[in-house]
Parts: structure tokens; sequence; C-alpha cells
């Protein structure tokens, strides 16, 4: 099945925390820093939507669900998967350019998964073209879940101490001058160019598709 979206509002930001708090979590004092922690910021940010492969910032959308012919007309389908989640409003829901009734769908917010109701009982959702109009995502602070908030300052923690390294360098060691290993290949424990300990925080939160 086959899904488009179009952001109608996008989000007033995608930054997952603030310069101040990555300071504090440094001990850092002055602004010397201010502008380059803040581009890790946004380096780090974008590094964790792409691994939970969904934009998780709150944004009004419009996703539109194609359905197949088969199941358009006969089989159905039990239920939606709207990408935008923890869904936090349902503006409307369109079968074939016919609003439905509230009482004829009821969604999982923190899934995403809509559901049709016929008789307040599921029932298969057939037509077309299915188009649903909502708001959701996190706004991304202060109701970003702490996980992911605190999975940014590690990473962004790690873009600081990596730019004054070589992260290829496996060992080093001074005895007559100096000799050096490097990594081939990934760094281990990595995933996805992040390090495990950001990885395990965010893992709860990937889409599900992702596995």
């Amino acid at each position: 099945m086959h899904s488009t979206l179009t952001v109608t509002t996008p989000a007033e930001s995608f930054a997952l925390t603030r310069v101040d708090t990555v300071k504090a979590e440094l001990g850092i004092a002055g602004t010397a820093e201010d502008s380059q922690i803040d581009a890790y910021i946004w380096q780090a940010s974008s590094a964790i939507t792409g691994y939970l492969g969904r934009v998780i910032a709150q944004e009004i959308v419009s996703e539109q669900f194609r359905l197949p012919r088969e199941l358009a007309c006969r089989t159905g389908i039990e239920q939606l998967v709207l990408s935008r989640y923890p869904v936090v409003s349902i503006d409307s829901v369109e079968v074939d350019g016919i609003a439905l009734d509230e009482a004829n769908y009821e969604v999982d917010r923190q899934t995403g998964l809509l559901t049709r109701l016929c008789s307040d009982s599921p029932t298969p959702w057939r037509g077309r073209k299915i188009t649903v109009a909502y708001t959701g995502g996190y706004i991304s602070l202060p109701e970003l879940p702490d996980a992911i908030e605190r999975a940014c300052i590690n990473l962004v923690k790690a873009y600081r101490s990596a730019a004054t390294r070589d992260p290829l360098i496996r060992s080093e060691s001074v005895d007559g001058v100096l000799s050096t290993t490097y990594w081939v290949g990934s760094t281990p424990g990595g995933s996805g160019g992040l390090p495990p300990d950001v990885t395990a925080l965010l893992d709860p939160y990937r889409d599900v598709a992702l596995g």
C-alpha cells in the first residue's frame, strides 16, 4: 500500500536538545563554543532522525493512502499506519472524498494505528483513496522523551570529542618513536554510524517497519 505525506504546517524546530543543556552537561562557561555546539546539535538531530526512520518533531500533515484494487473493493485492510506519531489530533478522515464522522474511526495515539469502525466495531478500510489530516509528533522541547534528548546530548559530546582526534585510530604506543593502529572498516559497536549507547536509547522509538 502506497502513502504520500504532505506537511501542512512544519515544525518550529527539529533540534533535539539545547545549547545551554549541552554546555551545562560539559561544564562550559561563556559563549565561545556556542555556534559550534549548535552545529553539533543540528548534526546529531539529523543523524538521530535518520536512525529512527521518521520525523519526530510535531507537524500538521495530510497523509494519503492508495489501496490496491483488490483491497479497495474486496478484502480491505485492517488498519492504516500513520507515519507521524504520537498522534496529537485528527482533523479529518476522507474515504474517496467523503468525510467520515469521528465515531467511525479510532486511533492508537502512541503507535499511529488508525482503525475503521462500524457500529463501534472494527471493520476493514475500503476505498481507492483515503486521506487523513492530523497533527503528529513531539514538540521537540519540552515534550520530547528524555531518552531521545539524552541520546542527542551523548552524540553531541561524541562529536565534540572526536573533533580533536582521528576516530579510526585503534591504538597508539610510544616505544622508540610512535606506532599507530587503525580500525579497518567501521568502528566496532556502532550502528548506522551511531555509538551503541546512543542506539540503545533510541531503539524503542524507531519506526516499527525498520525492525
